[in-house]
């Protein structure tokens, strides 16, 4: 995923019992916004005073079952290098 305007997103189910978003960090990057289960939406910045690659951004611990990710842009440049769900 990559969000250039804040109505850019995604929405995908998976089963597991944890999941983390990694994403690139860095000056030029903005932030995203993201909610599990219909929760309360929770920002993730990604500016950081150094690029990197694949960073760990966001993860939580969850009841084993199926889940519902949302995640969209919020401000700026955002971009998601992956998922990890732990089944």
């Amino acid at each position: 995923l990559q969000a250039s305007r804040p109505a850019d997103g995604l929405r995908t189910s998976f089963t597991g019992k944890a999941i983390a978003v990694v994403a690139p960090i860095g000056p030029a990057r903005g932030a995203l916004r993201l909610r599990v289960d219909g929760g309360d939406w929770q920002k993730i910045n990604l500016r950081a005073g150094r690029a990197a690659r694949r960073r760990v951004v966001y993860s939580t611990l969850l009841t084993d079952g199926r889940h519902t990710l949302e995640i969209e842009g919020f401000r700026g440049a955002s971009a998601i290098d992956a998922l990890l769900i732990l089944r």
